[in-house]
């Protein structure tokens, strides 16, 4: 019988979870990046000063700006 050990040493186990906690960094990124943009933009910095800055370019910044408001 397949115990629940010998599934997480699979092949299988192993890239879905890489491939999970892949994505949870991915979104958790892009949750602080848009709550520090936000939180920027409430400081009275607009979307040319908040690219310069975070070091993301400017067209994602004003997308984030946008979906916020």
């Amino acid at each position: 019988m397949l115990e629940l050990n010998d599934y997480r040493k699979s092949r299988f186990y192993q890239e879905a979870r890489k491939d999970g906690i892949e994505e949870g960094e991915a979104k958790g990124k892009a949750t602080m990046l848009r709550e520090n943009i936000q939180q920027m933009a409430s400081n009275g910095c607009d979307a040319k000063q908040i690219s310069q800055l975070l070091g993301v370019d400017i067209k994602i910044v004003r997308k984030m700006l946008k979906s916020s408001s």
